[in-house]
């Protein structure tokens, strides 16, 4: 036993030089030709990021039946308080749908069940950090502040519903969360229980419903199945009857909570019980609004169909604020190794101008970079002025190159060693350094079980290098990174590179060394904003990816894309790209079925296709390998 726990040691030691390697965190495989199709889901062995979790019924599955009972009011130890506590950790579920409960445990009492794609605020945890203090809120959906044109609700405030105050606490299991952070900063909390109002049915115990029917009444709905909503819309039209054709009876604002009792069988209207503040005609128990316009928590296609649409609901019509004041030119690629084009952002001007991937402006908007791995690779520079294309620097499948803030250097990523290792359950490790480990063994026997050399799937590998060049004469300077590099991004104003690195995002800087900006392996595609004061990024979550707002420090601030609750699996937002003023952010989205380009403000709100008509006819292909697909010139 001595002999094999040594070996286990040496396993252990192994993989401290193999972190980059784990089987959660495959290194991506591009080619530049023959492309795959894209595909809503991403393929094996993409983007770094947590292992996806298996497909589940609805968000919100079962929150509409949440049980009723202690609220666990957790009591800082020694003295400090639940609702302020430092620090304050952002968290997602790992599976389709996360319960909350009122104690810690698992047989204790739910309180709300959420969709795994929601923002969590982790803010204390037990003593052995298997639960952890959360507040929620409800769910924002991405149109959230965007303009529904004319509509039946008109636009709510631009500001999210995640900045507000959250709509309520409870205890999450700690293995059903990414946290975002180191759990062990969090307060140790102890917890007494204080006895909530039971629900009414259909709705949370945690926040039933304000304008559901008081106890006691005659409401026909009391006991059978109802669904608790949230009006999204700052301004909702509540009607008499199913269609626009329907008198308007009254309004509802962006935030008041509903009680669903029916909808029509096209289930784009909702019949409401009583709605708040709205008078009814004699006789009638219910008012209808338009579906779309109502976070509903569960699944509509449940609710009984009451009633056949006399009218469809208007589409919405999002819009950008700010629209006529967008300046530049987007360069975009259609696939890694594809086509280049450069377009003017009001849609004019668009034309192929090279092939490759990554491209980037130059910080004046007159020079475009990008890699190239067909014959002759390596880094090139197009000279959009007079049309002159360089290449500046050799390099094997060069990557991600980014420009100095005075023009005059680029920085990229190329791959310094290929090599085969094999897929062990300890990490990717070389079949020289698994052999040593076994002991010049073919099999070893461990408290894990037994395991053999030949049961180890080979695996291609890769190591990176990062490089700063000067783009006037090619001068050559190598950089300190981690072995795995990924999207670079040279500071607007200072001389450091933010990368994604082997565990996280680490900046570097030349003749100096690298160092961490943010242990969080989740996050991947970063980018400075013009000011250099936030970073946006991607985070793949359960089944999708979506992007969110980081600090200059790596903190996430804020979610920017998600997916409507309603849905089983959220479309993918990746890629994203600040504009030079940065108001507002391009990104790819595959949330109409294919790949496109969205545009939304900074606060994430006015998503809309960007230039539909103008790049309607292309097609975009991303293969979740943290591609730079577009960068927004001046």
């Amino acid at each position: 036993m001595n002999k094999t726990l040594s070996l286990l040691l040496l396993v252990a030691l192994a993989l401290t030089g193999c972190q980059g390697l784990t089987a959660s965190t495959p290194v991506p495989t591009l080619t530049p030709v023959s492309l795959p199709p894209a595909t809503a889901t991403p393929p094996p062995g993409g983007d770094l990021r947590p292992t996806e979790a298996p497909a589940a019924s609805a968000p919100w599955q079962g929150s509409s039946t949440a049980t009723a009972g202690a609220q666990a009011a957790p009591t800082p130890e020694p003295a400090q308080s639940p609702t302020a506590p430092t620090p304050r950790l952002l968290a997602l579920g790992l599976h389709p749908t996360v319960t909350l409960r009122s104690n810690p445990g698992a047989n204790t009492a739910a309180v709300i069940s959420l969709p795994g794609s929601q923002s969590l605020w982790a803010e204390g945890r037990t003593a052995d950090g298997k639960w952890l203090w959360v507040a929620y809120s409800a769910p924002s959906p991405p149109w959230r502040g965007s303009s529904t044109g004319g509509g039946e609700g008109s636009p709510a405030s631009q500001s999210s519903k995640e900045d507000a105050q959250p709509s309520g606490h409870a205890w999450a299991a700690q293995a059903d969360l990414a946290v975002l952070g180191d759990v062990q900063t969090l307060p140790v909390v102890s917890f007494q229980a204080v006895q909530n109002p039971r629900p009414t049915p259909g709705t949370s115990a945690a926040a039933a419903p304000a304008n559901a029917p008081a106890g006691g009444t005659s409401s026909p709905w009391r006991g059978s199945s109802t669904l608790e909503g949230q009006v999204l819309s700052a301004r909702l039209n509540v009607r008499g009857g199913p269609g626009v054709d329907q008198p308007v009876l009254g309004q509802l604002n962006a935030g008041d909570r509903v009680l669903v009792v029916g909808r029509s069988q096209n289930s784009e209207w909702l019949a409401l019980s009583r709605p708040a503040g709205v008078a009814l005609p004699e006789g009638q128990e219910v008012a209808w609004v338009a579906a779309q316009y109502v976070e509903v928590g569960g699944k509509v296609s449940d609710l009984p169909a009451l009633a056949t649409a006399t009218s469809p609901v208007p589409p919405p019509a999002p819009s950008l604020s700010g629209t006529v004041s967008l300046k530049g030119k987007i360069a975009f690629q259609t696939a890694t190794g594809g086509e280049i084009y450069v377009v003017n952002v009001d849609g004019s001007g668009l034309r192929q101008v090279a092939t490759g991937l990554d491209p980037a402006f130059s910080p004046d908007g007159t020079r475009l970079a990008y890699a190239r791995w067909g014959s002759p690779h390596g880094i090139y520079v197009l000279d959009l002025r007079t049309g002159e294309e360089r290449r500046v620097a050799t390099a094997a499948r060069p990557r991600s190159p980014t420009w100095s803030p005075d023009g005059q250097r680029l920085a990229f990523t190329y791959v310094t060693r290929d090599y085969v290792c094999l897929d062990t359950p300890f990490g990717c490790i070389d079949e020289a350094t698994v052999r040593q480990i076994f002991g010049g063994q073919d099999c070893i026997d461990t408290p894990m079980g037994r395991f053999c050399i030949a049961d180890f799937q080979p695996r291609q590998a890769e190591n990176f290098g990062l490089v700063q060049i000067t783009v006037a004469d090619g001068a050559w300077l190598d950089l300190a990174a981690q072995e795995k590099i990924q999207s670079l991004a040279w500071h607007p104003s200072r001389d450091e590179i933010l990368y994604r690195g082997n565990r996280g995002l680490q900046i570097t800087a030349p003749g100096g060394t690298t160092r961490a900006l943010v242990e969080n392996v989740d996050l991947t595609s970063p980018a400075w904003s013009p000011d250099g004061q936030r970073i946006v990024a991607q985070i793949y979550l359960h089944d999708h990816a979506d992007i969110f707002l980081l600090d200059a420090a790596g903190n996430v601030q804020k979610r920017l894309t998600a997916p409507p609750s309603s849905t089983a699996r959220g479309a993918n937002n990746v890629a994203p790209a600040w504009s030079p003023d940065g108001r507002h952010i391009l990104f790819l989205s595959d949330r109409d079925g294919s790949w496109r380009l969205y545009l939304m403000n900074a606060d994430g709100s006015g998503q809309a296709p960007f230039l539909p008509n103008t790049l309607g006819r292309l097609t975009f292909q991303y293969n979740f390998a943290a591609e730079r697909v577009a960068s927004w010139g001046r």
